[in-house]
């Protein structure tokens, strides 16, 4: 697990904003795949999906997107 003084310095960053939005973009395709898909492709993409969720869930994107958006009000 990332040290919370770590991930306080990457919040400083729109760049970390910006590669967590890519994330959240790739999940969101690997989601739109999954239409009539056999069940070996459903489970790769489903594990891409679990992947990708942790690494939001641990950079707290959400929180970040809210910080930034904030500041440019």
């Amino acid at each position: 697990m990332i040290e919370e003084k770590a991930l306080e310095r990457l919040h400083n960053s729109e760049d970390f904003l910006a590669f967590l939005n890519y994330v959240s973009e790739s999940r969101e395709w690997c989601i739109s795949q999954m239409h009539d898909v056999g069940t070996d492709r459903l489970q790769q993409l489903s594990g891409r999906i679990l992947a990708l969720d942790e690494v939001l869930s641990v950079g707290k994107h959400k929180e970040l997107k809210g910080r930034f958006s904030d500041l440019r009000r």
